[in-house]
């Protein structure tokens, strides 16, 4: 996203229109972010038409190891299981990133926010207006 719509108050504009705010000074900049939700229902989606692939819910990820070894947290207990490939959807606090970063040359920014994540979803009114 390179920038919002922002309605500016009444009294210093005309009631419907509307001012676009760039999120950065410099041209080309933008903001690449997806939806949590739809990045989810994308992953589950892709992976449901794969029949080598096995999906576990309540479960919970505990390491990974060099020989590709991943150990779960299950109902039943701890599973272990080696799969082909890992996909790290487990968002800023990823324990899989965390443990690739130890077995890999991995470089990575975080950078903390003092008001946390906010996801807001306003969606469009009747006809598609606002």
């Amino acid at each position: 996203m390179a920038g919002r719509m922002i309605h500016p108050p009444a009294c210093e504009h005309p009631i419907d229109s509307t001012v676009f705010q760039p999120y950065d000074h410099r041209p080309g900049q933008a903001i690449y972010s997806i939806s949590r939700e739809e990045l989810n229902i994308t992953l589950l989606d892709a992976i449901a038409s794969i029949s080598t692939v096995r999906v576990e819910f309540s479960h919970k990820f505990e390491a990974m190891d060099g020989e590709g070894r991943v150990t779960l947290q299950g109902p039943a207990g701890k599973v272990v299981t080696s799969p082909s490939v890992v996909f790290g959807a487990d968002g800023a606090f990823s324990k899989v990133r965390e443990q690739l970063g130890r077995m890999v040359r991995l470089d990575f920014q975080r950078q903390y926010i003092e008001s946390g994540y906010k996801e807001l979803t306003i969606p469009p009114g009747p006809g598609g207006g606002f």
